[in-house]
């Protein structure tokens, strides 16, 4: 319900969500979104936007909503399972850690909003809970196959996940040395092999990107259909120099960290994790290992990433938190004896507190920005223009109302920052046959790529560009050495 009531109606730049617009522009022309390609969340997708109703962005964001609830019951089940699988007590601190982590700010704001971080937390969830390392689980080659799947997928979702592998391979190699796992532990290279089996066969959801690539689609980042372009993509080579890079902020990003975990949970929350963390007699012993690992992974990635989003990336070590904190809560419920229910309920009103704040700071139902600069752009500009972009929201939002919308489909888009990329020109010669571009350099002495296309096509030209307050705004250069400037769409 309360992702109902929050969630955004269109397209929105909310919760540094301006990828929305490629991702849904890439699902809907059968394309091929930004590094590393996202092949498992573009499939998925995909199916969310045969939904009946709402506009396309609208049904994207649903999938981050369902995304969302499904790590949260997934968070809410492994609790359960970490204090004895049917005992009330573990039942109930499942559900009020699913509750917590669902409602915590963080996790909130990515599942009203069209991105991967509310597919990458349940796929992080998924992998977890697939782990043979529950009590009453077997390790064997048929339950690390299936896990080795779930986590290929979230690969395929997500680079990050990277991290779950070491987890589930040192379990394959040692498992049979945990007194909790050891009846019925199959032998190493059997865990090993249907780890890695499954492992193959999620990770060939990349083998799709060529596929796409080939088909020539307007959203096609790198050209996969190409091995140095499929290797651009897939590794992530414009983000690779971002990593490990934000040291020089470290302590103000402790800082910021510090008071984002109280933010999520709360102080009672925060003391009910450290509870779980801190009691370990509680909990099977390769858990607890394999949950601080992720939190320890996730975390100093997030730090070290030098990108304004980079909170983000502490989604699954929010996940592990969570999990820490119905360990605690099932604690103190056990020691409150006959007051377990007046505990809970001051748990239940911690987290409305928590919650209430949170609301009103994720709220994306009435954020229309980006619907309405798109919208003002193809009202005001000329029949067959070209629409010169400068940054991922203004890009990213006309390749939504082009691609996925079907809006205005005389207008050229084109992202000036992508234009010295080979692979970028030979998308817009596929997609915009008509439209002339520079040959070689495409550069006369003092000039660039935009000014090239420009004296090469007889076409009215757009550019967007945020002014002082970050406002986009378009202008309508009727020939580049115009001196009248029409202001044509602002929001």
């Amino acid at each position: 319900m309360a992702y109902a009531v929050t969630l955004a109606r269109g397209l929105t730049w909310l919760h540094d969500g301006a990828d929305g617009g490629d991702l849904i522009a890439a699902a809907a022309s059968g394309g091929v979104a930004h590094p590393p390609g996202y092949p498992a969340y573009l499939v998925l997708a995909r199916l969310f936007l045969l939904l009946p109703f709402g506009s396309p962005a609208l049904r994207t964001n649903l999938l981050s909503a369902a995304s969302a609830v499904g790590a949260s019951l997934l968070v809410a089940d492994a609790v359960r399972l970490a204090h004895g699988g049917r005992h009330r007590i573990g039942a109930a601190a499942g559900v009020l850690a699913g509750f917590a982590f669902g409602l915590s700010p963080l996790l909130w704001s990515q599942a009203v909003i069209t991105e991967v971080y509310g597919l990458h937390a349940l796929l992080v969830a998924a992998s977890l809970r697939a782990l043979p390392v529950w009590p009453g689980t077997q390790n064997s080659l048929k339950a690390f196959a299936f896990w080795g799947a779930i986590t290929g997928i979230a690969l395929a979702n997500h680079l990050t996940s990277i991290f779950l592998v070491p987890a589930g391979l040192g379990l394959a190699l040692f498992g049979r040395a945990c007194p909790e796992l050891a009846e019925g532990s199959g032998r190493r290279m059997h865990s090993l092999a249907g780890a890695g089996i499954g492992l193959a066969a999620g990770v060939a959801l990349y083998a799709l990107l060529p596929l796409w690539a080939s088909r020539h689609p307007a959203i096609n980042w790198g050209n996969a259909s190409t091995g140095s372009g499929f290797w651009w993509l897939v590794t992530g080579e414009p983000y690779r120099g971002l990593v490990f890079q934000a040291w020089p902020y470290l302590w103000s990003r402790l800082q910021a960290g510090a008071g984002l975990w109280v933010e999520q949970f709360g102080a009672v929350g925060l003391v009910a994790g450290l509870s779980g963390l801190l009691i370990t007699n509680r909990q099977p012993v390769v858990l607890r290992w394999i949950l601080l690992w992720l939190f320890l992974c996730f975390s100093v990635f997030a730090i070290g990433y030098n990108t304004s989003d980079s909170y983000t990336y502490l989604l699954p070590a929010f996940l592990a938190f969570a999990i820490w904190l119905g360990q605690g809560l099932a604690i103190w419920l056990e020691a409150a004896g006959s007051w377990q229910r007046v505990l809970t309920a001051l748990f239940i009103v911690a987290l409305f507190f928590n919650a209430v704040p949170a609301m009103a700071r994720v709220d994306a139902s009435r954020d229309d920005t980006a619907e309405r600069f798109g919208r003002a752009v193809l009202e005001g500009a000329p029949p067959g223009a070209i629409i010169i972009t400068s940054e991922d929201r203004d890009s990213f939002a006309l390749w939504y109302w082009r691609e996925a919308a079907g809006a205005r489909r005389d207008l050229i888009v084109v992202v000036e920052r992508l234009l010295p990329f080979d692979w970028y020109r030979d998308q817009l010669r596929w997609t915009y046959p008509d439209v002339q571009l520079a040959p070689g350099s495409g550069a006369r002495p003092g000039t660039g790529w935009a000014d090239e296309l420009i004296r090469l096509n007889d076409r009215p030209v757009c550019r967007t560009f945020p002014d002082q307050n970050e406002v986009l705004i378009c202008d309508s250069l009727l020939k580049p050495a115009s001196d009248r400037l029409e202001r044509i769409a602002s929001a």
